[in-house]
C-alpha cells in the first residue's frame, strides 16, 4: 500500500513541477514556440545551435568535433565548447521534424521539473513524507540558480537531476538496500548523463563529492567500508563512462591547444547576493531601487546565491541543534563547503579592494579543469545541500503546524522570480527567418558560397539562429559557439568588432583588407548593428538589400586590389 501510495505522490509531484515549470517559463513560449524562445542573450541561440550541429554532422558524415561552419576558414572544437551531444541525439527526432528551437524550448522550460522531480525522489527516500520531499524538490528545482541559469539559456547548466540521483544511489548503497553492481550500473548511467550534458557540472560534482565524501567519513564512522567501496565505485563508473565518451573527450584533450578561454576561477561572487535579493528574485520588492542595482551589478548568470530570507530564517532554525546530530552536521557543512566555493577565491564583501576576504577555495584554481569554472556555478550544491535540510528539517521540526506551515509558504514565496523582470528579459522574439530559410541570400553570396554575419552584442547569437534556419547551407567566417575567437584565427581583432564600443580609421580599414583577403563575397548584418557601429559600415559599398531585419553588402570578385 506504501508503494502504491509513493507513486501516486511522485505522478502528482512531477505533475505539480512541469506546471510550476511552464508557469515560469513556458508563457508565451509554448502559445508561439517558433516565435518565442526563452533567456536572454546570445548563449540561447548557441545551444539551438549545439542541438542541431549533432544530427547535421552525423547525418551528413560530418566530424561532430571540429567544424569550420563557424569561424571559417580555422573552425572551432565544439568538443571544447558546451557542446550538449546527449541532449542533441535525444532530440534528434524533434529537432529534425520541428526545428532547433523547439527542442531547446522543451529543455528550457522543463528542466527545473525535471530536477525538482529528481531532488524529490531523494528527499522522499529519506523521510517518507510528501510535503518534505515536495517542498525540498521545489526549492532545489527552481532556486534562483536554476532561474538565472534558465534566464541565461544554459541548458548545460540546469541540468541538475544528476545531483539527487547520485546522492540517493548512494545512500541506498551505504544502507545495502542496493546490490552492488546494480549500484555500479546506476552510476554509469547518472555519469554518463552528466558527462554528456554538462563536463562543467561534471567536475563539480568530483570536487564537491570528494570533500564530502571525507565529511561522511568523519560524521558516519559505522558506514565507512560502505562509504569506502561507493567511492570507489564512483570513480571505476567515472572511468568507464569516459570510455563511453572516449571520442568525445579524446577530442576536448586534442584540440584544447586551439581554444580561447578566460581565467573562470577569478570570478567572484558578491557576498551580500546571498542574504538580499537582485532584481531576478520578486523579493527585491522589498528593497530600494538604488540598492537593487547595486546588488545587480555582476552578470546575469552569477546572481545565484540568493536563499531566500525565510530560508535562511529555517536554516537559523536547523543551526540551533546542528551539531547533535551526525546528520545535521553533514549537512551544514556539505552546504557551507557549497556556498564558500561559488563565492570565489576571495570573498567579496563590497566592491572596495580592501574589503575582499581570503578563501580557502583558491586552491581550486590550481585543479586542471576546474579552474575554468565560473565560481558562482558551485552555488548548485549549496543549493543540493539547502534543499536537503529544509526537508529535514519539515520532518524533524516540532514548531506548531501552522508555524511551520507559515515558514514554508514564506520560504518558497522568498525565492519566486520577479515577474516584471522576466517580461523584459526572460524571452526573446525571433526575428523573421524566410530570407535564410527560402534562401534569398544567395543571390548576394556568390561566386563564394561562404558568408560573413556580423552582428554586435547583444545580437551575436542572431548569426547561428541565422545559419540554422539556412538549414546549415553555408559557413560563416564568424558564428557565436563562444565569446572567444580560436587561437590563431586570422584577424583576431575582426571578432572584437562584435563587442568594442568606439572603432578608428585602422579599423574599417582592417575590415576591407579582410574582406579582399579572404574574398569574401557576401556581409550580412542586421540595422541594429549599423546603427549601434556607424563607423564601421561607412566606408563599405552601398548595402544591395535592406528589410526582414537584414542588411546585406555584396562585393564582386577582386572589389578591393590590395
Amino acid at each position: 500500500m506504501l508503494k502504491q501510495k509513493s507513486w501516486s505522490f511522485a505522478l502528482i509531484s512531477l505533475v505539480s513541477y512541469a506546471l510550476i515549470a511552464v508557469a515560469y517559463f513556458g508563457w508565451p513560449v509554448l502559445a508561439h514556440p517558433y516565435h518565442y524562445f526563452v533567456g536572454d542573450g546570445a548563449d540561447t541561440s548557441l545551444f539551438m545551435w549545439m542541438l542541431n550541429w549533432w544530427p547535421f554532422a552525423l547525418s551528413h558524415h560530418i566530424n561532430p568535433f571540429y567544424t569550420n561552419y563557424v569561424w571559417y576558414p580555422q573552425g572551432y572544437s565544439i568538443a571544447n565548447a558546451t557542446a550538449v551531444p546527449f541532449y542533441a541525439l535525444l532530440f534528434w527526432p524533434i529537432t529534425t521534424h520541428f526545428g532547433a528551437q523547439i527542442s531547446y524550448n522543451l529543455l528550457a522550460i522543463f528542466l527545473s521539473a525535471v530536477n525538482a522531480w529528481a531532488m524529490y525522489g531523494f528527499a522522499w527516500f529519506l523521510t517518507k513524507r510528501f510535503s518534505a520531499a515536495w517542498v525540498g524538490g521545489f526549492i532545489f528545482g527552481f532556486s534562483t540558480y536554476v532561474i538565472a541559469q534558465t534566464m541565461n539559456g544554459h541548458l548545460n547548466l540546469i541540468s541538475l537531476y544528476a545531483l539527487p540521483l547520485l546522492g540517493w544511489t548512494l545512500c541506498a548503497f551505504c544502507q545495502e538496500k542496493v546490490r552492488t553492481w546494480v549500484t555500479l550500473l546506476l552510476l554509469i548511467a547518472i555519469f554518463s548523463l552528466s558527462f554528456g550534458t554538462s563536463r562543467e557540472i561534471f567536475a563539480i560534482i568530483w570536487v564537491i563529492g570528494t570533500c564530502t565524501a571525507f565529511l561522511a567519513l568523519y560524521y558516519f564512522k559505522h558506514y565507512r567500508n560502505q562509504i569506502l567501496k561507493s567511492y570507489g565505485l564512483c570513480i571505476i563508473a567515472s572511468a568507464v563512462t569516459l570510455c563511453i565518451y572516449w571520442p568525445y573527450f579524446w577530442a576536448f584533450i586534442h584540440y584544447a591547444h586551439t581554444t580561447r578561454t578566460g581565467a573562470a576561477w577569478s570570478t567572484e561572487g558578491f557576498f551580500w547576493n546571498s542574504i538580499l535579493p537582485t532584481r531576478i528574485s520578486l523579493a527585491n520588492l522589498l528593497l530600494p531601487e538604488g540598492l537593487i542595482r547595486k546588488l545587480s551589478t555582476q552578470p546575469l548568470a552569477t546572481l545565484t546565491n540568493y536563499m531566500g530570507l525565510f530560508i535562511i530564517v529555517l536554516l537559523l532554525f536547523w543551526l540551533k541543534k546542528a551539531f547533535k546530530s551526525e546528520t545535521r552536521a553533514f549537512l551544514v557543512w556539505g552546504w557551507f563547503i557549497g556556498f564558500i566555493a561559488s563565492l570565489g577565491p576571495f570573498i567579496l564583501i563590497t566592491d572596495h579592494l580592501f574589503s575582499h576576504i581570503f578563501s580557502p577555495t583558491f586552491l581550486l584554481a590550481y585543479l586542471p579543469f576546474v579552474d575554468k569554472i565560473i565560481a558562482p556555478r558551485f552555488t548548485l550544491c549549496a543549493w543540493f545541500f539547502l534543499s536537503l535540510i529544509v526537508a529535514m528539517w519539515i520532518k524533524q521540526s516540532t514548531l506548531l503546524p501552522w508555524k511551520k506551515a507559515l515558514i514554508i509558504i514564506l520560504s518558497m514565496i522568498s525565492i519566486l522570480p520577479s515577474f516584471s523582470h522576466q517580461k523584459r528579459t526572460w524571452y526573446q522574439t525571433t526575428l523573421p527567418l524566410q530570407f535564410f530559410q527560402q534562401h534569398r541570400y544567395e543571390r548576394y553570396c556568390q561566386p563564394n558560397p561562404h558568408v560573413w554575419i556580423l552582428t554586435a552584442v547583444p545580437w551575436l547569437g542572431q548569426s547561428v539562429r541565422w545559419q540554422i534556419a539556412s538549414g546549415m547551407a553555408f559557413k560563416q567566417y564568424y558564428g557565436y559557439v563562444n565569446y572567444f575567437p580560436p587561437l590563431g584565427y586570422p584577424h583576431y581583432n575582426l571578432a572584437q568588432y562584435t563587442i568594442q564600443r568606439t572603432f578608428t580609421l585602422e579599423d574599417a580599414k582592417h575590415l576591407k583588407q579582410f574582406i579582399a583577403q579572404q574574398g569574401i563575397s557576401c556581409l550580412i548584418t542586421d540595422p541594429t548593428t549599423i546603427q549601434a557601429r556607424p563607423f564601421l559600415f561607412s566606408d563599405l559599398p552601398k548595402p544591395v538589400y535592406a528589410g526582414e531585419g537584414v542588411v546585406v553588402f555584396h562585393f564582386p570578385p577582386r572589389y578591393y586590389v590590395q
